[in-house]
């Protein structure tokens, strides 16, 4: 396929290689999936967003072990504070709002990874796919 690609390329097309990134020549980088996704103009911003969820992600998990053992501990008194109960209450309200932000921003990422994608195959005028040893070539 790489011999298809770069004859494409010489010939004044802009062909775009879609497929295992390991067995392509170095000189047809420029014509690969992952190498134009990570030179549009949106890549920065979506290594920044997904900095955020995997930021909120963590968040969120440190959250629900603290929410655990307020639980837990809330479970085994044998005189429940009011104020502890309101705390726990509160500490699961702060999860579901984390839980809906995240969701939120993998929303996000997703509409951005479809956008870049439409925008690189729209831009190829032949788009070359290997599935295995299936080669598939369309305009």
């Amino acid at each position: 396929m790489d011999n298809l690609v770069e004859g494409m390329a010489r010939a004044g097309l802009m062909p775009l290689r879609v497929g295992f990134q390991g067995n392509i020549r170095s000189s047809l980088l420029p014509h690969s999936l992952d190498f134009k996704l990570q030179s549009h103009h949106l890549y920065p911003t979506l290594e920044g967003v997904k900095s955020d969820a995997d930021a909120l992600a963590k968040d969120l998990r440190r959250k629900q072990t603290a929410y655990s053992k307020a639980l837990l501990k809330l479970k085994e008194s044998q005189t429940p504070n009011k104020n502890k109960m309101t705390r726990v209450a509160n500490m699961l309200k702060d999860i579901t709002t984390m839980k809906l932000r995240h969701k939120g921003i993998e929303k996000k990422i997703y509409a951005m990874r479809q956008e870049m994608l439409r925008d690189v195959v729209s831009d190829a005028d032949v788009v070359s796919v290997v599935l295995g040893a299936l080669f598939l070539q369309t305009n």
